[in-house]
């Protein structure tokens, strides 16, 4: 998971993530977003042996909280990546939420049961129950467009012509629906709808009474020819949808379209690596594509290639 920040004074936000080297981390590392370089490193801490799926990071003003496989928590200035402040949680952090009204305060979801309420600021932990503004999974993996602002929901009961829907987005009372074409040859499709109020924050995302306003393919060629991809990954910003989609084997593009109207904005090639992206993230300035071990960095108003990071950085979980 990533932490985007502004450390230095340029208009482009810089960003914090794990890292490895070689046999060397996971590292708390900062870098900077004009030309992604590094700014500073923390760590190493724990060893990743299990895997990503308990490591987290939370900003909160000019700290950031990092949490390790362990339990162990760390609160490190922003700027330098010192560590000011360290805590123990009793067993695993499954998963971390942040009060929307307080950035400061973080509630940790601990394999034990015993959950804990963070206050970043003060460098405190305390026994808490799972807060309002932190509702339970609900059996669908949001967390990473949750992350960067976008809401989603499981759209597999949305069903328009020619396109069976799998994931809603939304954002700010802006929704598409990401599916495939059906019946028929999968074809990855984008839809989106007549602008409607915000879904509430502790509510789910709302699915039902939606009234499409355009629906296109991704990509170009014959949508009922044989053997084409159907993969994709997506994120919602600014009434704007980012697509990665895959429009031939193996290789990928990035495509950038009004969500009022489905016109692109802006196309771009995603250099090729071994694996498939397993998620878009947008901000102001950038748009970021994992791909396992590799990020791959685009200017978020022109599709311009800013580079890479890599081959181990680890973006998402």
């Amino acid at each position: 998971m990533r932490v985007h920040v502004l450390i230095d004074q340029d208009e482009v936000e810089d960003f914090i993530g794990w890292t490895q080297e070689g046999s060397q981390g996971p590292y708390v590392t900062a870098f900077r977003g004009s030309d992604l370089k590094k700014l500073w490193q923390s760590g190493p801490y724990g060893n990743a042996n299990g895997g990503l799926q308990h490591y987290h990071l939370v900003g909160a003003g000019k700290r950031v909280l990092a949490v390790d496989e362990t339990g162990a928590c760390r609160v490190l200035d922003l700027a330098t990546g010192r560590e000011l402040f360290a805590l123990k949680a009793t067993g695993k952090v499954e998963s971390v939420c942040t009060a929307p009204d307080a950035p400061g305060s973080v509630w940790m979801e601990v394999a034990d049961k015993k959950n804990l309420l963070v206050d970043i600021g003060q460098g405190t932990a305390r026994s808490s129950p799972r807060p309002a503004w932190c509702p339970p999974d609900k059996g669908f993996d949001c967390t990473r467009r949750e992350a960067s602002g976008a809401r989603c929901a499981d759209a597999d009961d949305l069903k328009l012509k020619e396109l069976a829907g799998e994931l809603l987005l939304e954002r700010d009372g802006v929704r598409v629906l990401l599916g495939y074409k059906s019946p028929g040859t999968q074809w990855p499709m984008i839809a989106g709808f007549e602008s409607a109020p915000p879904s509430p924050r502790n509510a789910p995302v709302q699915t039902r009474g939606l009234k499409p306003k355009w629906q296109r393919f991704l990509g170009s060629g014959d949508p009922s020819s044989p053997g084409k991809p159907s993969q994709w990954a997506a994120d919602l910003y600014n009434a704007k949808a980012y697509v990665a989609y895959e429009h031939k084997p193996d290789y990928w593009r990035l495509a950038c379209l009004d969500a009022a109207t489905g016109q692109p904005a802006w196309e771009s090639e995603i250099p090729r690596v071994p694996s498939d992206p397993n998620s878009v993230r947008v901000t102001a300035t950038r748009v970021y594509v994992p791909q396992w071990r590799h990020v791959f960095v685009f200017d978020s108003r022109t599709g311009k290639y800013e580079g890479m990071i890599g081959s181990s950085f680890w973006l998402e979980k």
